[in-house]
């Protein structure tokens, strides 16, 4: 994404500032140009940002990086009455890799919300029957792993209570 217009290398660094984590306050003094190069952490999709008097360039891996910057440094812009014009040049296969780099973070959270739904049903089945030796391994361990964190938060209240009698 290309940006051009009438703004100071200083004024996109405040708007990158506004937006982006741990972007220093200001320019390195008599610095004519700013660059940065950020990783997501969660998906690991970079961001490179190089900016100059009147004109700037983001590239990212990720479309949903891009819609965001594009909309918040409009408005820094818009609300500093800098007219700026965008340029996009989306990669053809752009989209895919955002939905690759996506797919295996969706698949996980799918897989958790499955488990903590049935461990519910799960529990309630295995404390009604009283045994649970009929159920396939996966099963099984979604009741084992339900009555771990429910031991766990027993134990906790319990701690709490205790503490609470000490004070």
């Amino acid at each position: 994404m290309a940006y051009a217009g009438n703004f100071s290398v200083h004024a996109f660094h405040s708007w990158l500032r506004d937006v982006l984590p741990d972007v220093p306050t200001h320019l390195p003094a008599n610095s004519s140009t700013g660059s940065y190069l950020f990783k997501q952490s969660q998906l690991g999709t970079m961001l490179s940002c190089w900016y100059t008097d009147g004109q700037a360039k983001l590239v990212c891996d990720s479309i949903t990086t891009l819609a965001i910057l594009q909309n918040t440094l409009l408005a820094s812009a818009t609300a500093a009455k800098q007219q700026v014009s965008i340029r996009y040049q989306l990669h053809p296969q752009a989209l895919q890799h955002c939905c690759g780099v996506l797919w295996p973070f969706l698949e996980e959270q799918r897989a958790l919300a499955r488990r903590k739904k049935l461990g519910g049903a799960l529990q309630e089945l295995h404390m009604q029957e009283g045994d649970a030796s009929f159920l396939a391994r996966e099963y099984k361990d979604i009741i084992s792993t339900q009555s771990g964190k429910e031991n766990t938060q027993n134990g906790q209240d319990a701690a709490d209570d205790t503490q609470g009698l000490d004070a």
